[in-house]
This record gives C-alpha cells, sequence and structure tokens, in this order.
C-alpha cells in the first residue's frame, strides 16, 4: 500500500488528473446506474400499489352505489380512515371516481358527487388549489368541473393566472359547471385571452356546455379588445340576427381588428344595409378592413360597388389590388 502511495506522488501530474477523472466519470456511470435502479424499483412498487387502491376504490364504490343491505355511513368511515390517508390513495381514488362519474347519470351521479363530499375530498382539492404546483391545480379544477363542485369563487382566482394550462381548465370549469351564463368568468378577466383560448371557449361552448346558448350581446362592452372580438364574432357564429342593430355600430369603431370582425360578422348575417357606409368608409380604413369590405361586396355588392372602389386603392398597395382583381374576375365569371 505504501509503495502504491509513493508511486502516486511519484507520478506525471497528468497521470493524476487523468485517472482521477478516469474514477469520478466511473463513480458518475456507476451512481447513474443505482438511481435508474432505484428509480425502476420505486415506479414497480407504486404502480403495484395503485393497482392495490384501484381495487379497493372499485369495490368500495360498487358497495356504496349497489349494496343496499350496507350501512353506508359506516363503510364511509372505514374507508376513509384506511384508504385515504396518502396522496397516492387519495389521487388513485379520485381517478376512479371520476371514471364512474362518466359512466352513470341521474341518481348514481347525485350519490358520487354525495360521496366525494363526505370523504372530504373537496377539502382536499381546496387544499391543492391553495398550495399544489400549477399542473396540480389544473388537475383539482379539472375534477371540480367534471364533478359539477360548485367552488365559482375559488376557480375564479385561476382564470388570470400566469400559467395558460391553469387558465384553460378554470375556463373549462364555468363552460362546465354553468347552466344558465356560461360566459359570467369574463367580467372576472383582467388579461386578454390567447387565440387558443378563445379556440377553446367557443369548443367548449358547441362540444361540452349543455344549457341554452348565451347573448353574445351582453359582452360587446367588454374592456378586453378580445372578448369583443370574440363576442361579435359568436354573434354570426351562433345566428343571433336579432342582434344584427347592436354590431352595426362597430363598423365605426376605431380598433381595426374590431371593426373587421363586425364587418365579417355583419356580411355573413347578410346585412346589406352596411354596403354603401362600408363603400364611404373604404378610403379611410387600413388594408385588412379594405380587403374585408372587397370580400363583403364580394358577398352581398355588385360590380358597380366594386369599380367604384377602384381609385381609392393606390398603386403601390399590390395586396389590396390582388384581393381586387381577384374579386373582379369573380364577378367577371358569373355574366
Amino acid at each position: 500500500m505504501e509503495e502504491l502511495i509513493k508511486e502516486w506522488e511519484n507520478s506525471e501530474w497528468i497521470f493524476k488528473v487523468n485517472t482521477s477523472f478516469t474514477l469520478l466519470f466511473f463513480v458518475l456511470i456507476l451512481g447513474f446506474i443505482l438511481a435508474l435502479f432505484w428509480i425502476r424499483l420505486y415506479k414497480n412498487q407504486r404502480n403495484k400499489r395503485k393497482k392495490t387502491y384501484e381495487g379497493r376504490a372499485e369495490e368500495f364504490i360498487n358497495t356504496y352505489l349497489f349494496d343496499d343491505a350496507v350501512e353506508r355511513k359506516t363503510i364511509i368511515e372505514n374507508f376513509k380512515k384506511n384508504n385515504l390517508r396518502s396522496q397516492l390513495q387519495k389521487k388513485v381514488f379520485l381517478k376512479e371516481l371520476l371514471g364512474f362519474n362518466e359512466n352513470f347519470k341521474g341518481e348514481s351521479s347525485l350519490a358520487l358527487k354525495q360521496l366525494f363530499h363526505e370523504l372530504n375530498l373537496d377539502e382536499y382539492l381546496i387544499k391543492v388549489l391553495k398550495r399544489g404546483n400549477w399542473y396540480q391545480q389544473s388537475r383539482a379544477i379539472y375534477l371540480l368541473a367534471e364533478l359539477s363542485i360548485n367552488k365559482n369563487n375559488l376557480v375564479a382566482t385561476f382564470l388570470n393566472a400566469k400559467r395558460e394550462e391553469v387558465r384553460e381548465q378554470a375556463i373549462f370549469y364555468y363552460l362546465k359547471v354553468s347552466t344558465g351564463e356560461p360566459l359570467q368568468f369574463f367580467s372576472r378577466l383582467t388579461t386578454e385571452l390567447t387565440p387558443w383560448e378563445l379556440i377553446y371557449v367557443e369548443d367548449s361552448l358547441k362540444y361540452y356546455y349543455e344549457g341554452s346558448m348565451p347573448d353574445f350581446s351582453k359582452w360587446l362592452d367588454h374592456r378586453l379588445e378580445s372578448i369583443v372580438v370574440f363576442s361579435i364574432k359568436m354573434i354570426a357564429q351562433f345566428d343571433q340576427f336579432e342582434n344584427i342593430p347592436k354590431v352595426v355600430p362597430f363598423i365605426d369603431h376605431p380598433n381595426p381588428i374590431i371593426k373587421k370582425q363586425a364587418i365579417k360578422t355583419l356580411c355573413k348575417l347578410s346585412c346589406n344595409e352596411i354596403l354603401e357606409k362600408l363603400i364611404h368608409n373604404f378610403p379611410r380604413e387600413n388594408v385588412a378592413v379594405k380587403k374585408e369590405i372587397l370580400n363583403t361586396i364580394k358577398q352581398l355588392g355588385s360590380p358597380i360597388d366594386l369599380i367604384s372602389l377602384q381609385p381609392f386603392i393606390p398603386v403601390d398597395d399590390w395586396s389590396t389590388r390582388l384581393a381586387f382583381n381577384r374579386i373582379e374576375q369573380h364577378f367577371s365569371k358569373l355574366v
């Protein structure tokens, strides 16, 4: 041993450096392999526990719903004491409860929601919302929505969250739980909705919301541009012809984005009365609005209306001129 120490001390510095790095690399590789082994072992054990918890949860829920011979209060207390102690147990049970809720309606669905409260899982989700990470909060809001648990004021605080995923779940919650005013959460918004969030709202109204369609004109005076544009768009999307008079003033709106959407909506609703006003405004509009006016003339106007606008298209405005030529060709094919 002493000879090895002396040999090490007398060796070249480059040899010492190479040997040290080799040993360090070996230790890191060994540590990495052990870490992978431990993670795999942990995941296997966790999956085994999950399967056990899933079986217990499924058996308990079936007993709670369909076995009239048992004392419900007793089995609830026993299950809560023995099978809802850890975070994993609660997560697994909520997943199973959600699965049952998706497959049952009527009295069974109401019974599952009652069970959710009796097991104090609403308190658990509230704690997650207040202290959890963003993905835990997102999941908690989703569960509240699917189980139709009324926590409007608490969920409202997440409508303006920094994470888009959390905001989307908060929006989904209001659309899923609401039965009469699905867009009431608009009044709580303080930041503009992204295009993806607006698409999410539209899809939720079409495919998840079960109540009567709201009157979108209610939000035409909203302080956020995205909400105003969305409301004008939805008036056309859901054929709310009764709101045409409320949309018409927006063709003179100072915001070109809102103005463009108003023109598009009124065109879709076949409001011919706006043509004269649009032709009059055409010279003062920006390129995007001009092109929308040209498209409206294509849908509602005539070749004479189109020709009247030609002098107001600058020679160097190639984008508008190209749109004009295409519509001119469209009218020529109709002759």
